[in-house]
């Protein structure tokens, strides 16, 4: 399908047709600012979105309000649904959020609580398989963890600065690291070990996120320096900058076939890029405020 979802500081969500670059819809969602949104691939036609405490579901063809599933009642600002859509992790723990908390959404039960990060949680990435979860912190460390048992596998060490973003490869075999030292560091899962150092950003790296194909060698980076850079990570070359948004770049997101990339700004817009050219082929308008979040349907 060839939807988008976008959600914002100001409590919105918007679903966009990008055949006709179209809103079909906006709702109000929360409260307060909405950390993440997903397509939930094993229920069809429905839409997550989560802030602070509470995750809602919605009707993608309506934006129809569905339920509300309560979760921690004091969540920070780190929040991912995991990709077979069946558990969501937070950052939990007022006042500094080190603790997280990981649910199964249908029963919302507490399955596991993780600790050991000394600094805030910026950061949630579940692996391709759900199996594990990986943290970035103020601690300047990332954390890999095994969900099964709630044990901490890896402790990666490097960055200079506050680590603000994580995600892994397509095959669970690299995991990237964005920080407020503005570089990217690529980790070999194997081993816990820093295989690559991705420097070129001028601010903060704010989201990192690899192309979903499989074999892919593609990650694309968003930064407070109003970019997005498009990385091989195999070679450590940067493909593409794209240049346009006009204040930091929040989130960025890649269609299933990695035709599409969109980026999410602070300056309220979602752009929709070509790749390979390099090329802005839509900006879209309408939130009112920093826009959080964008999230294509899973293939």
């Amino acid at each position: 399908s060839r939807l988008l979802a976008s959600a914002s500081f100001d409590g919105t969500i918007k679903l966009w047709d990008w055949t006709t670059w179209q809103c079909r819809w906006t709702k109000r969602a929360h409260r307060g600012i909405v950390q993440a949104v997903a397509f939930l691939p094993n229920s069809p036609g429905c839409l997550a979105s989560a802030s602070g405490h509470n995750v809602k579901y919605w009707e993608v063809a309506t934006g129809q309000y569905l339920q509300t599933v309560k979760e921690s009642s004091d969540s920070g600002r780190a929040t991912a649904f995991s990709p077979d859509r069946q558990s969501v992790a937070f950052a939990t723990g007022q006042p500094f959020f080190k603790t997280i908390e990981v649910r199964k959404l249908a029963a919302a039960h507490l399955g596991q609580t993780l600790k050991g990060h000394r600094g805030f949680v910026n950061s949630l990435a579940f692996s391709p398989d759900s199996r594990l979860l990986a943290s970035a912190s103020d601690d300047n460390t990332v954390r890999v963890w095994v969900l099964a048992t709630g044990t901490c596998r890896w402790t990666l060490d490097g960055h200079r600065g506050r680590v603000t973003s994580v995600a892994f490869s397509p095959d669970s075999r690299q995991l990237a690291s964005g920080s407020d030292d503005n570089t990217i560091r690529i980790w070999v899962l194997g081993t816990g070990r820093r295989r690559l150092t991705l420097r070129g950003h001028g601010g903060t790296v704010k989201a990192v996120v690899f192309s979903p194909l499989h074999d892919s060698r593609l990650l694309a980076s968003a930064s407070a320096d109003r970019t997005v850079k498009l990385w091989d990570v195999a070679q450590g070359d940067c493909k593409q900058t794209l240049e346009g948004h006009g204040d930091t770049v929040i989130a960025a997101a890649f269609s299933p076939h990695a035709r599409l990339v969109a980026s999410a700004s602070a300056d309220k817009t979602v752009k929709v890029w070509d790749p390979v050219t390099g090329a802005c082929l839509r900006t879209l308008e309408g939130h009112s405020d920093t826009v959080s979040c964008v999230a294509f349907p899973s293939d």
